[in-house]
């Protein structure tokens, strides 16, 4: 039930946090040192492409405007998920119910151990919380109607009336909060990570255009 690490010359070894020691191991149980200094390159994590389309409908009085943006062939630490399944004090994620429990058991949740924050990514990063970055996003969607009335003695010329909404809809495989979000903001040294983060408010608008 202990999480296996592969270190740089291909050694595998083992952690188990017990009786508050940090036990690091090869598979035979030989005590070694933590493979921190050996952390791989994975992955970029800045997007190989990114941009955006939109357009507009128009159909008897009503328009519908739409604005797509998309990024993608980056990378992403799924912090969220980590501290999800840290075996500390915080709130878990139902993750934790397919922690490790029997011999033969086949899962990727480690032996759940009280105090461990290593195992699962929170404090020693690993590829089980690397994750895809890219998506599609409906960042703006308007629907309206102009109203045919004559309003020329109100002194009105046009008049239509609207709906939006912002963010209205995201397709993305990541699994965290959101996938443009950046928990060191735009950093060129810790791109890449999102932790706990804020994902992008949704917003809807109903409003009135007037022409005068």
């Amino acid at each position: 039930g202990r999480r296996i690490y592969i270190r740089k010359d291909g050694v595998k070894v083992q952690y188990m946090h017990l009786g508050g020691v940090n036990a690091w191991t090869l598979l035979d149980g030989t005590p070694t040192v933590s493979p921190s200094s050996e952390q791989q390159i994975l992955g970029n994590t800045m997007p190989t492409y990114y941009g955006g389309f939109n357009n507009t409908f128009r159909y008897a009085g009503f328009d519908l405007g739409l604005n797509f943006t998309f990024s993608g062939g980056n990378l992403i630490y799924n912090g969220s998920q980590a501290g999800l399944r840290d075996q500390r004090v915080w709130n878990n994620s139902v993750d934790v119910l397919n922690s490790w429990t029997t011999p033969g058991q086949i899962t990727d949740i480690p032996r759940a151990v009280y105090g461990d924050n290593v195992s699962n990514g929170s404090s020693f990063l690993i590829d089980a919380n690397i994750q895809k970055g890219d998506f599609i996003r409906l960042q703006t969607a308007t629907l309206g109607y102009k109203i045919p009335a004559n309003l020329t003695k109100l002194g009105i010329t046009n008049l239509r009336v609207y709906a939006q909404a912002n963010n209205a809809f995201l397709w993305t495989e990541y699994g965290g909060v959101d996938p443009e979000i950046s928990t060191n903001g735009d950093t060129n040294l810790a791109s890449g990570i999102e932790r706990n983060s804020i994902p992008q408010s949704r917003a809807f608008t109903i409003g009135l255009n007037i022409g005068l």
